[in-house]
């Protein structure tokens, strides 16, 4: 089961509109103050260093690995990238596509 994120309270969310704008936890940010933004959130934590990332899909792909870029030198460890599920498909998780349990 795919699960929509983020789902939990602790989860952050860095969304990328087509024009490049961030919103961090579906709040407008100044993208220049998104490293300080990241690094303030994640250097209280001592686990969950997640971020999850969703982007336009006409958004060039170079931008968001700089947005990935920067959360790396920010205190994000794991990024975890969000894709819309195509309608009358059904999602499955890699142990399905596998065979497994």
């Amino acid at each position: 089961n795919l699960k929509k994120h983020p789902e939990e309270s602790g989860d952050q969310l860095l969304g990328i509109d087509r024009s490049g704008q961030y919103y961090l936890n579906r709040n407008p940010i100044r993208n220049e103050t998104l490293g300080e933004q990241l690094k303030r959130i994640y250097d209280v934590r001592e686990e969950d260093k997640i971020l999850y990332i969703r982007a336009d899909k006409q958004l060039e792909y170079s931008k968001v690995l700089d947005a990935m870029d920067i959360a790396s030198r920010n205190g994000v460890r794991v990024t975890g990238l969000i894709s819309e599920q195509s309608p009358g498909t059904e999602g499955q998780s890699i142990d399905d596509r596998k065979g497994g349990s």
